[in-house]
């Protein structure tokens, strides 16, 4: 599955339905919920998180921990997907600097 405009757009409706509440808007572990639970909701911008692979993501959405309910039945795999392509969006973003040529 390639990162087009619409499957991030699907993945993005799948964060607003399942994940927000708990992960945050933007993947920093700040949702409304968040504050109620015993453990970190993690944060999804961070090279932590980013250097995870496709695979071991889908798996953790697919099973779950708690209290992280799993989604192998109520998310299909495709919305899976899309999700964790969307969730690569939360990148930290770096500053372009222009290297000039040395003299």
């Amino acid at each position: 599955i390639k990162p087009d405009k619409g499957i991030l757009a699907a993945g993005k409706e799948v964060w607003d339905k399942h994940c927000k509440s708990c992960h945050g808007k933007t993947g920093k572990g700040d949702g409304v919920k968040s504050k109620n639970l015993d453990i970190s909701c993690g944060d999804f911008t961070s090279d932590e998180y980013q250097s995870k692979s496709d695979g071991e993501l889908f798996w953790r959405v697919t099973e779950g921990r708690k209290p992280m309910p799993t989604n192998k039945d109520k998310i299909s795999d495709i919305e899976r997907w899309s999700v964790i392509l969307y969730t690569r969006t939360f990148a930290k973003k770096t500053d372009a600097v222009e290297v000039l040529p040395h003299k």
